[in-house]
């Protein structure tokens, strides 16, 4: 290590925290002014780490982040205590709850780092390569990659907190082969908006993009969250349970507990507290459908499915709505009887369906570049989709005809209310 008053070269610092343990190389700059008049410390660092804690580094950030808010008589309280070898000080379990990290305005860091193993909440990786940089009171990573035990993910966020009662959130976000449970314990934000994936077992890709803010508990408000989505999986289970399982069972399925999918492809845009869902297509047990709709963050649903194979000679569409506690279902128009057709699969692949989650995963790109340089105090610009009229009909205001009823299939379950052209199914609360 070679220093003057102003800077230290760091040659090989190897720096062992709590339960992190890594190894620093680089210059850092200002610490003269930094120790005499807050001025501001600039570094660039190699970071080389065999493990390393965030939740353990976020909980001292966090810490720290208080005790400067303290009074001058309240800190020398604290660092009497903490100075004293009398005194037993001990560690904080790994369950203790995260809370809002202000970044301080002075620093401006860069690490390139290299991690050989880490944990952050209850994910542990494995292998991390990427850049993470504190800049402008701002946390960005950029394109780092990660091996982690829920599958290999790539991901790019800015975090930026204008104090400790909440921060703005920028992730774009690719996880490939993840099981759906793993991904749901390990990102609790994606079973918020998305719910009907409890209702499938298996291994998909995701891809995330979104802007959010967060509560005082790094909590994600998902009122004022957008965000674009995009699952995909083969060989999924469709499970017992919540809509898709209601309607499995209304509809007759051979096995009911579990129905075997060859493969699912769903794009997803939430804004407004409402996700839409595109059209996309499902095969099990002896259906072939096309499902679309509006998912409510209240739980609630609109649906159309459009049923393009059965044991039923005519193509069926199936209006679904309400809660899975209270949801009836109402017969339609088959609106996606032809869009997954071979004479339009062409067609399909330039569809505005696909072009619009794009267009917004740019938009929402761009937004995120934004958090880490706008200031604290301005409103988090939240991009929206241009829907055309044309797609929110097709897609998503659903039309109710009487032409045919479920009596004619043969496909409603005994004891179903009905009620002109409206069949309502309650759920049995056990």
């Amino acid at each position: 290590m070679a220093f003057t008053q102003n800077t230290v070269n760091l040659s090989k610092a190897h720096v062992h925290l709590g339960r992190s343990d890594f190894k620093l190389k680089g210059e850092v700059e200002g610490i003269r002014g930094a120790l005499l008049y807050n001025g501001k410390v600039t570094a660039k660092m190699t970071l080389d780490a065999d493990s390393i804690n965030f939740n353990e580094l976020i909980r001292a950030a966090v810490a720290g982040s208080e005790y400067g808010q303290k009074t001058a008589v309240e800190r020398d309280s604290i660092s009497g205590f903490v100075l004293d070898e009398s005194n037993d000080i001990t560690q904080d379990d790994d369950d203790t709850e995260l809370g809002i990290f202000v970044v301080p305005r002075n620093l401006d860091l860069e690490f390139n780092s290299r991690i050989r193993n880490a944990r952050f909440n209850n994910i542990a990786v494995r292998s991390a390569r990427g850049k993470i940089v504190l800049r402008d009171q701002a946390i960005q990573l950029t394109r780092l990659m990660l091996t982690s035990d829920v599958g290999d993910v790539s991901m790019t966020m800015v975090y930026k907190a204008p104090d400790t009662r909440g921060a703005h959130l920028g992730i774009e976000l690719g996880v490939k082969r993840i099981n759906i449970k793993e991904l749901i314990g390990a990102m609790p934000m994606i079973d918020e908006l998305t719910p009907m994936l409890r209702s499938f077992e298996g291994v998909v890709d995701c891809n995330l993009t979104a802007v959010t803010e967060l509560d005082s508990l790094m909590n994600v408000r998902l009122p004022e969250t957008t965000a674009s989505c995009f699952l995909s999986g083969q060989n999924l289970v469709l499970l017992d349970g919540e809509t898709f399982s209601e309607i499995a069972r209304m509809m007759r399925f051979k096995n009911k507990d579990k129905n075997l999918i060859d493969s699912i492809s769903v794009e997803m845009i939430l804004e407004d507290e409402k996700m839409m869902i595109f059209p996309f297509q499902i095969a099990m047990d002896r259906y072939n459908a096309a499902v679309g709709g509006i998912q409510n963050l209240d739980m609630s649903f609109d649906y159309h499915i459009t049923v393009l194979k059965s044991p039923v000679p005519f193509k069926l569409g199936l209006n679904v709505s309400g809660t899975p506690d209270d949801m009836k279902i109402r017969l339609g128009k088959a609106k996606y009887k032809n869009m997954f057709t071979v004479a339009r699969e062409k067609v399909l692949n330039n569809t505005p369906t696909i072009n619009l989650r794009k267009e917004m995963d740019e938009k929402l790109r761009q937004s995120i570049q934004e958090i880490a340089s706008m200031e604290l105090t301005q409103p988090m610009r939240r991009p929206r989709v241009e829907l055309p009229d044309s797609l929110k009909r097709d897609y998503f205001h659903l039309e109710d005809t009487t032409a045919t009823t479920l009596l004619d299939t043969g496909l409603m379950p005994e004891g179903t209310e009905v009620l002109g052209d409206t069949i309502v199914h309650r759920v049995q609360q056990e």
